[in-house]
């Protein structure tokens, strides 16, 4: 477990050991350890613990339907569960979890003895890692691992496939729990020893990635959420819809090399970072 104790006994900051977790994924990508990285944010725990998300506006064109929310509850919940039941022993997993949006999440996970038995770390570790360069350091490691890529995206994103050198996997840009099976299929078609997969699908492509990750251990599994949406002018989230450091940050050094106008940087030179190290600190 990468969180202290003392994180999970209170309701600190989502963001707390951020840059352990994302060193963590990214010397496993270097050194080709098959990983998986899976997220729940505040709509996953939305969804498990059965009630709607109200979508901040920006979002709602985006979202799946309310009307999953009935078959994708009891399967969310699964995974949960399936994954605690692994405890101690997760292997190379990381569960990005942001169970402290709403009290009900927190009692949900309280209540079924998940803060302990869960590898818990932030469920934003690519946006968090932006400015300090942490992130382009996990970018360049995927561009330049040996093994296949592939980009299991919609068609909004899948331009990123030339900066990534990937292929694309095709999913829906909603509801693509509906092709679950489908997607499952293609994505085994695919995969071999080595092989990285990058996911974005919203909630319904959790049960995706947990699937393959279980069938297909000898393969990476990262769940990227919206990182490539500024990319491609999708404002997704709030913090893109603004002309924030974040965004601008992300346009400069970020989505030149997604879109294949420019590799990574061949030198970066990281912060030293602690446990608390807040996730918008740029590198001077």
């Amino acid at each position: 477990m990468l969180f202290r104790e003392d994180y999970l006994e209170t309701r600190a900051t989502a963001h707390s050991g951020w840059c352990q977790a994302l060193q963590q994924l990214c010397l496993w990508v270097e050194s080709g350890t098959p990983c998986c990285y899976l997220r729940y944010g505040d709509g996953e725990f939305n969804c498990v613990c059965g009630f709607e998300r109200k979508w901040p506006r920006e979002k709602e064109a985006f979202v799946e339907h309310a009307s999953f929310i009935d078959t994708l509850s009891p399967v969310l919940g699964q995974i949960l569960f399936e994954i605690a039941q692994c405890h101690p022993n997760h292997g190379n997993l990381l569960f990005g979890g942001y169970w402290q949006a709403h009290p009900a999440h927190e009692a949900f996970v309280r209540e079924h003895d998940l803060l302990r038995r869960l590898p818990w770390v932030p469920c934003q570790l690519m946006v968090t890692g932006l400015m300090s360069m942490y992130t382009m350091r996990l970018l360049k490691a995927i561009i330049e691992a040996p093994g296949p890529r592939a980009l299991v995206v919609h068609e909004g994103v899948k331009e990123a496939c030339r900066g990534l050198d990937a292929t694309w996997i095709e999913i829906p840009k909603r509801d693509c729990w509906l092709e679950k099976d489908r997607i499952t299929k293609d994505i085994a078609n695919f995969v071999q020893p080595g092989a990285i997969l990058l996911y974005a699908g919203g909630l319904g492509i959790k049960p995706v990635i947990w699937k393959v990750w279980r069938h297909f251990p000898f393969a990476t599994h990262i769940d990227m959420g919206h990182f490539l949406d500024p990319a491609f002018g999708l404002a997704t989230r709030r913090w893109l819809t603004g002309d924030g450091a974040r965004k601008r940050c992300f346009l400069e050094h970020y989505a030149p090399v997604i879109l294949g106008e420019r590799g990574p940087p061949e030198d970066l030179v990281l912060p030293v970072l602690t446990f608390d190290s807040p996730c918008d600190l740029a590198v001077q």
